[in-house]
């Protein structure tokens, strides 16, 4: 499975990468919302691990937003990966990206959780 890793933390963006490279996956990432909304396109993932707080620029709000505006893409999954209590994203999430996504994991992220989102979301391919 390609999987697109949205995160702007390095550290955070490379266990991610190798757990999911030692997986099998193949892997691409982007590090802002304005490149990962280019990435999708170039790349066509089959998901999209997307953290909502990406620092300055684009939030990850605003690339799910734009990701269901644009049909090339929009039917990409995505799985929101944040530090963000369900208190404070619901706070933000002013024009309901979240109904775009898939599921929603708290980091730091449980390995056993996304590998079971991603096996389904294998099955159903």
């Amino acid at each position: 499975m390609k999987i697109l890793i949205v995160e702007d933390d390095t550290a955070q963006r490379r266990a991610l990468e190798l757990t999911l490279r030692q997986r099998g996956h193949a892997v691409c990432w982007a590090a802002s919302g304005a490149s990962a909304l280019k990435t999708l396109v170039t790349d066509l993932p089959d998901v999209m691990l997307l953290d909502l707080d990406l620092g300055s620029g684009m939030s990850g709000f605003a690339v799910i937003h734009e990701k269901l505006q644009d049909d090339r893409i929009a039917s990409i999954p995505v799985i929101i990966t944040t530090g963000m209590s369900m208190e404070a994203i619901h706070e933000r999430d002013t024009q309901n990206p979240l109904a775009g996504a898939l599921l929603v994991l708290s980091k730091p992220i449980d390995v056993d959780r996304l590998d079971r989102a991603l096996a389904l979301l294998e099955k159903a391919k």
